[in-house]
């Protein structure tokens, strides 16, 4: 795809521990390969988590709650302003980059 843009191109990987030119600089053709080489490199990227406490407790809050089983209906019953529209300078939901050709 590289060599069809006239821009740069950036792989970005999301929701990777290893990054995968940093486990392997070879094409891998199974995951069975990689996967030792990413477990080899894990101490490299992993951090501890800290532990943090809430600034607010909220085990002892208590909500108004409804049944959300039909999706519609709990729409319903929100207390929604049907008089405002699209704001037209963004683009929001599922279709609205995953289907722009580059």
């Amino acid at each position: 795809m590289a060599e069809r843009v006239d821009c740069p191109l950036i792989q970005v990987e999301g929701n990777v521990v290893v990054p995968v030119e940093a486990a392997s600089s070879m094409e891998e053709y199974a995951a069975y390969t990689l996967r030792p080489k990413i477990g080899q490199r894990l101490d490299d990227f992993l951090t501890p988590l800290e532990e943090k406490v809430p600034r607010k407790p909220s085990l002892g809050l208590h909500f108004e709650s409804f049944d959300v089983s039909d999706g519609d209906e709990a729409v319903s019953q929100l207390k929604i302003d049907g008089s405002v529209g699209p704001s037209g300078s963004t683009a929001s939901g599922p279709y609205s980059q995953r289907h722009k050709e580059v």
